[in-house]
């Protein structure tokens, strides 16, 4: 058999026997078995997350590179992240939707609510989208945000001569607050302005069941045209409240495929830049860690499956709108996309989805 016919093991299949060893010795409190497990399937796959936070649950030593990740160089990092293929992708699906509406209704003026606004890179990008190709002269955008900071960032941001110059007058406003305890007098005020599309971008999925429910009737009474939720496609709710070897497993197999497919994808467009890559490291690594380390039964850390919001959306009134209904919604999306007639699946690779983006509209 030729090299190019030899079947090709993944990194991640070339770490489960150790890693599924490991955690067996783990489960039963026999920590000093559990550890060279581990690292036998760090040494077959560096990308192993799993071993990761296992080997920091035995080794408090473990992983306490802090230096670098505190760093000045560490932070500026993380803006590089915005850059990567996911999360331009899980951005510009809600983006491509907005620029549709624009363009099918020739509207001079847009209104947008983004729960999770962040820095509001998502809406930089879409401002320049919409004065490179529709009417629209000025948008009106309520950012629901419970990190103050943030809020600042994303002022400074839309403030930019860069966003500025793009020709659309931009009136921004702010909202302390998550998507499950929005003040009612607030809710009030956005559904008397006619809202467009409400955004949730990577943003609710920590929330409990109940706390995503709330999530929902508050968007819902904010009576919004579309609803656009695209976020992670990872189910830890049927697991919890216990530590499973089920969900020790999940947690992992989505956290290490994010983790290398995002390092590959750093080798490639910033050869030699370590600080990005221990910025995908870190991220990955504290996402897994708080979900496997946490107190049950008293976790919180609900990631729920593209499936599972379906439903929840649907409980709530709200009505999933194909797509494929959307002109261009595949316009600009990178690597390997699948869109069927009720989501847009992003990032698959070892047959697993690992992002999603749903758009939902009220049920009147």
């Amino acid at each position: 058999m030729s090299t190019s016919e030899t079947p090709q093991i993944s990194l991640l299949e070339a770490s489960t026997e150790s890693f599924q060893k490991g955690l067996v010795a783990f489960r039963e409190g026999d920590k000093e078995s559990a550890k060279p497990h581990m690292q036998e399937a760090l040494t077959a796959n560096p990308y192993d997350i799993g071993a990761m936070v296992i080997l920091s649950l035995i080794d408090p030593e473990f992983e306490k590179e802090k230096g670098l990740f505190s760093s000045e160089a560490h932070r500026k990092a993380f803006v590089e992240i915005t850059k990567s293929p996911h999360a331009k992708n899980l951005r510009r699906v809600g983006n491509i939707l907005v620029l549709q509406l624009a363009t099918d209704s020739d509207r001079a003026a847009l209104k947008i609510v983004d729960i999770g606004i962040g820095t509001a890179v998502q809406e930089a990008e879409l401002i320049r989208q919409l004065a490179d190709s529709t009417n629209v002269k000025k948008v009106e955008i309520i950012g629901i945000e419970p990190v103050k900071e943030m809020s600042g960032m994303a002022l400074q941001r839309l403030q930019s001569p860069e966003v500025q110059n793009a020709g659309v007058d931009i009136d921004f406003q702010t909202v302390n607050a998550t998507g499950q305890n929005i003040p009612e007098q607030c809710i009030d005020e956005i559904r008397g302005k006619l809202v467009d599309v409400v955004l949730a971008t990577i943003s609710i999925h920590h929330a409990t069941i109940e706390e995503k429910r709330k999530t929902l009737r508050a968007i819902r009474a904010m009576n919004p045209k579309y609803f656009v939720l695209a976020d992670v496609n990872s189910d830890h709710e049927s697991d919890l409240p216990k530590f499973s070897d089920e969900l020790a497993d999940n947690v992992r197999r989505f956290y290490s495929l994010a983790y290398q497919t995002l390092c590959e994808w750093a080798d490639k467009n910033f050869p030699g830049r370590e600080d990005i890559k221990a910025a995908f490291k870190k991220f990955n690594f504290d996402e897994a860690r708080n979900i496997l380390s946490r107190d049950y039964p008293n976790v919180a850390d609900y990631h729920t499956t593209a499936d599972r919001w379906r439903q929840l959306m649907q409980e709530e009134g709200f009505k999933i709108v194909n797509p494929q209904s959307i002109k261009g919604i595949t316009d600009g999306l990178e690597g390997d996309i699948e869109v069927t007639d009720d989501t847009v699946y992003m990032l698959i690779t070892e047959n697993r989805k690992l992002f999603f983006a749903l758009i939902a509209e009220p049920i009147k």
